[in-house]
């Protein structure tokens, strides 16, 4: 007899983003559609370290049978539609058992879409998204250079420039200080691309997870926060997988990484042109009026190609870093006097705000900024390799990229800690799913285990066992409802990425820093 949930529930926000949390369970058809929702991080490997938009999927009874009894109780355009039903509003799923509250999903609604026509199944379909999709459309433009700040640091400083902030947060302590960091925004990358070159110059992760008080907890999680949690499997499935997907392949084999680090230079003096006005360019003022130009900081030397990073930005002074006149091409009178131009230094780039206090219309012929340029053109690469597997397999290189890491000697400990995880293609589970709702532990498992929780497997036919793979973090979390006699059936998938295979060797953490069994350094 399968176990039943003692209560579930989909929750919506119908007065906004502050609102209260009201229950449409009465609405959701199972039937029509099984529950579905997923988060996390797409991939185990090495550069899969920032969660992908999470999804989730539903359907709702827009017929008369309703619990409102209204036709059209989910149609956005009908006269009847639910006070507060529309797009973006707050979703979440909640599940309560063995006494605990389980969030497992938060987001907002993405798309509705009713089923039209009198003679079909009077059902809207809802497709909604969770926060990870704000980093993945917001472009970084607005934020200040980040000096001798930790990964964590310049990680909240992207984070406090975006206009919707997840519910919650659980910010670890980064373990590097980068000297320059975000100097690199120029071409305005999103939220995303920016979390990525976090995550990798830290070998750190970022995601959604459940928890039991609201949902939707935003997690930045340093490169010892999975090691210094301990080797206990948390859970351990033990033949009690629907399917598991465990190839052998020298895909996930690297038996040579290459790490590059980016120690920066900076000029002496705020006296480098930072940006320049293109030369045919000369943006009209009206009398009287402000406008606002964005300029991204360019080398000097190499103006056409390379965007940098700059500091020390001074504030524009007539004459030298701006002129403005009543002609175009600056042939009319000399309107300089009449215009003031403030400029607010990000980056990589500078925000003008140019107002004209005179009477007559100005053009700005000449426009540019002073301050320290931030150049990258000494990155420094360091390498580990496994010679026996190069003779054995063939070369399988892997070449990381991070960006912020300004440390050759962090580069080096990185690339022999990865080396040590995906040396051995024996190791590399990527998912596993398994029926929820078949016993009690399993249950309790799907409910409490999150991304970043490390469990066991044991399947007798692959030979996967904690005997031989000491465990495997998740890197996702998958459910699927579906309906039954005895109430909503679980279903549960867990991307997984490896633990390594050896214990790992932390200087002066009790616990990781005993030289009594078979270690790799847990670099710094």
């Amino acid at each position: 007899m399968p176990v039943a949930l003692t209560s579930w529930d989909v929750e919506m926000q119908f007065s906004g983003v502050a609102g209260a949390w009201t229950s449409v369970v009465a609405d959701v058809l199972l039937g029509a559609a099984p529950l579905r929702f997923k988060y996390g991080i797409a991939g185990g490997g090495p550069m899969d370290r920032v969660a992908d938009t999470g999804t989730c999927t539903f359907a709702l009874n827009n017929a008369a049978s309703n619990s409102a009894s209204l036709l059209g109780y989910y149609s956005p355009w009908h006269a009847n539609v639910r006070s507060g039903f529309t797009w973006g509003i707050g979703v979440r799923i909640k599940f309560v058992y063995g006494g605990v509250t389980y969030y497992k999903w938060r987001g907002k609604i993405a798309s509705i879409r009713p089923s039209p026509g009198s003679y079909r199944d009077r059902v809207t379909e809802i497709a909604a998204i969770d926060w990870m999709d704000e980093i993945a459309q917001y472009k970084v433009q607005d934020v200040s250079l980040q000096i001798s700040k930790r990964s964590d640091e310049v990680f909240s400083a992207v984070l406090a420039a975006m206009p919707k902030q997840p519910p919650a947060t659980s910010i670890g302590t980064g373990l590097d200080t980068y000297l320059y960091s975000l100097d690199d925004l120029g071409d305005h990358p999103t939220a995303a691309t920016v979390a990525q070159k976090i995550a990798q110059s830290e070998l750190g992760f970022i995601y959604l997870k459940g928890d039991s008080t609201q949902g939707g907890t935003l997690v930045y999680e340093n490169r010892q926060s999975r090691i210094l949690a301990g080797s206990v499997n948390l859970t351990t499935l033990s033949n009690t997988m629907i399917t598991m997907d465990a190839p052998v392949s020298l895909e996930t084999l690297y038996n040579r990484v290459e790490t590059t680090v980016h120690p920066k230079r900076i000029d002496a003096a705020a006296t480098s042109v930072l940006y320049s006005q293109p030369t045919g360019n000369a943006p009209l003022v009206a009398a009287g009026q402000s406008i606002t130009i964005w300029g991204d900081f360019r080398d000097p030397s190499q103006n056409a190609v390379s965007l940098i990073g700059g500091t020390s930005g001074v504030a524009p002074v007539a004459t030298t870093d701006y002129l403005a006149n009543s002609a175009a091409d600056g042939s009319g009178s000399n309107l300089t006097a009449n215009v003031s131009v403030t400029a607010t230094y990000f980056a990589a780039t500078a925000k003008f705000v140019i107002t004209n206090s005179g009477g007559t219309d100005a053009y700005i012929t000449f426009l540019q900024c002073r301050g320290k340029g931030i150049y990258d053109y000494g990155p420094q690469r360091s390498r580990s390799e496994d010679t026996t597997s190069q003779a054995n397999e063939g070369l399988r290189p892997l070449e990381i990229d991070m960006p912020y890491q300004d440390s050759l000697l962090n580069g080096q400990g990185a690339a022999d800690y990865l080396l040590n995880i995906y040396s051995d293609p024996l190791t590399q589970v990527q998912r596993v799913a398994f029926f929820a709702s078949d016993t009690s532990a399993l249950l309790t498992a799907a409910l409490a285990r999150e991304i970043s929780h490390r469990i066991g497997l044991v399947e007798t036919v692959t030979g996967i066992s904690t005997a031989s793979q000491r465990g495997f973090y998740i890197q996702s979390v998958e459910f699927e409802v579906q309906p039954s006699r005895v109430g909503p059936l679980v279903t549960c998938s867990w991307g997984l990425a490896p633990a390594s295979g050896s214990a790992v060797w932390i200087l002066d953490q009790v616990g990781a820093s005993e030289l009594d069994d078979t270690t790799v350094l847990g670099y710094l």
